[in-house]
């Protein structure tokens, strides 16, 4: 606004508030002043703004922070994130963009498949057509058939890998897929589009991954990966972080820990009624004197504790007033 100001008018002193360009004791807005003030464009745009009706004191309000409160540092997100949306880095498609944003977001993929998925969208992954082109004496063809081996030809275009997707639970004929120039990103685009239930980010990155290991193997150890391992370890990445990411949710939610004063250790804690269990209790511990502790004594010794009330199962404190049923100790 400050760009349109009639700055050559006397009849009105420059505004400083915008409930100076109002009538006055109302919220409508004073024709006549903005039109001398800022001229008819600026009236326009300002008649479609609709003054808030309450008297509350004005706010400032940064919608894209949670506390509304504007810092240099969520303006600095928000620049960001128009930047990359508008105008990817030089270099990176934006389809790499958007795969690699769903990956990383994506909770149920290990973190060393997300770093492995990046190295291999950036063009970071050390085949050996990219080794060669560094050092000269690397061998750039493929240790399986011979070709050129890039990461087309490793991951979709080498008659393992082709195997190997094709006797995944994908089921994925990789000869079907585009072969065009643009980078191996479209062929993992158009498996992820696809919609099946097992073409998912997390199992398709996982495979890649093994292959990955697979061709690793091969290559320095002289190896041969079967087809079934590879898959089995894809599965198992897969399915196993899921596993442990439900596990710790339950964990969390039944494994509640709260201080009880009866644990015999002062300040500790055990776990709630239900992960008390009844019945005797039988612990053992054994020893060994070394020398450097006992010179010229070499000694063993065997001790078994038997409760006979609850004790905690996890800290293996037990309530004060336990009876002890038996004691021993062997030595030798």
């Amino acid at each position: 606004m400050h760009d349109r100001l009639n700055l050559e008018q006397n009849e009105y002193q420059i505004p400083s508030k915008v409930s100076e360009l109002w009538i006055t004791n109302s919220k409508m807005w004073d024709t006549n002043k903005i039109i001398t003030l800022f001229g008819q464009q600026t009236l326009n745009i300002l008649l479609q703004i609709h003054p808030i009706a309450g008297n509350g004191p004005d706010i400032l309000c940064w919608k894209p922070a949670s506390n509304g409160i504007c810092s240099s540092k969520s303006a600095y997100r928000v620049l960001a994130t128009e930047e990359t949306m508008t105008r990817p880095q030089a270099g990176v498609p934006l389809q790499v963009v958007q795969i690699l944003r769903g990956v990383w977001a994506d909770k149920t993929i290990q973190p060393r498949v997300k770093t492995f998925a990046w190295r291999l969208l950036r063009l970071a992954l050390g085949t050996a057509s990219r080794v060669h082109r560094i050092i000269s004496a690397i061998n750039e063809n493929c240790s399986r058939c011979g070709n050129l081996e890039d990461e087309k030809h490793l991951f979709f275009e080498c008659s393992y890998a082709r195997a190997v997707w094709f006797a995944s639970s994908i089921g994925l004929r990789t000869d079907a897929l585009s072969s065009s120039g643009c980078g191996i990103h479209t062929q993992i685009a158009t498996i992820l589009q696809q919609g099946q239930s097992q073409a998912s980010a997390g199992m398709i990155f996982s495979i890649m991954w093994c292959l990955w290991k697979s061709r690793n193997d091969h290559r320095f150890n002289n190896k041969d990966w079967p087809i079934a391992r590879v898959l089995h370890e894809a599965k198992a990445i897969d399915r196993a972080y899921n596993m442990g990411l439900e596990e710790d949710a339950i964990s969390d939610h039944n494994h509640r820990i709260i201080p009880n004063a009866n644990c015999v250790n002062t300040g500790a804690t055990v776990p709630t009624n239900e992960h008390m269990q009844e019945g005797p209790r039988i612990f053992c511990d054994a020893s060994v004197g070394l020398q450097e502790t006992s010179p010229g004594r070499d000694q063993t010794g065997v001790e078994i504790l038997i409760l006979t009330q609850p004790v905690c199962s996890f800290c293996s404190a037990f309530f004060s007033g336990g009876n002890i049923t038996g004691l021993g100790t062997l030595g030798g």
